[in-house]
């Protein structure tokens, strides 16, 4: 078989790989990695098997590149919101360094953020070994650099301390980002005016006082 016969020509062929990343990032987080056979995926995207082995390699490939399409855009504003913030005069506070942290994940479109962070949740409950090491690979680097930026802006808590706030956040950001209004799950709390645009708001706030609280030593 071509690569004309295959892809349809160069438009037809990304056409194919982003229905490929669609369907693979819905479904693993529908039914997990192991959960989900190629055939399931080029069903749900309308190609063929082969289609895999050509854009992707592998399933492996396809479930790298469905994480990277996502994280790599992220992590590089964030990178760029560091440095703009740590070239300054005056040193990052917590809130701009969660802010850096934070912000470009909620600036994704809702869906496309929903539906990954769908599959992340699925990761840290049911971890994958070909994607635990790709998401160790790509975000080990601006984990270091936060928890960096987050140890000298906060000289009076240990580093362990940190690590484990940190943890929190992330675990915070997950589910706010997967199921933001709580009455979702309470229908009858005594809340209004809850709106999504403040969630980053309200999140970053509620982490730099967790980020904040000095423990005693000892």
């Amino acid at each position: 078989m071509s690569t004309q016969e295959l892809d349809g020509g160069r438009q037809g062929g990304n056409e194919t790989a982003e229905r490929l990343l669609d369907a693979g990032e819905t479904l693993f987080a529908d039914f997990g990695v192991s959960g989900t056979s190629l055939r399931q995926i080029t069903t749900e995207a309308k190609a063929n098997l082969a289609s895999v082995s050509y854009h992707f390699g592998s399933k492996d490939g396809l479930l790298r590149e469905v994480l990277g399409r996502r994280i790599n855009p992220v992590n590089e504003v964030r990178m760029r919101m560091l440095d703009a913030l740590e070239a300054g005069d005056v040193p990052p506070t917590v809130e701009q360094i969660l802010d850096a942290f934070l912000r470009p994940i909620f600036d994704q479109a809702p869906k496309a953020r929903q539906t990954f962070t769908r599959l992340m949740s699925r990761l840290h409950h049911s971890p994958d070994p070909v994607a635990m090491e790709y998401l160790q690979e790509v975000l080990g680097p601006i984990a270091m650099r936060t928890l960096g930026a987050l140890t000298r802006a906060l000289p009076g808590v240990e580093a362990d301390r940190i690590f484990l706030r940190a943890h929190f956040m992330i675990g915070s950001m997950l589910h706010c980002l997967s199921e933001w209004d709580p009455r979702d799950c309470v229908p009858d709390l005594p809340v209004s005016n809850l709106k999504q645009d403040q969630l980053l708001e309200e999140l970053v706030q509620f982490s730099s006082a967790g980020f904040m609280q000095l423990v005693p030593k000892g």
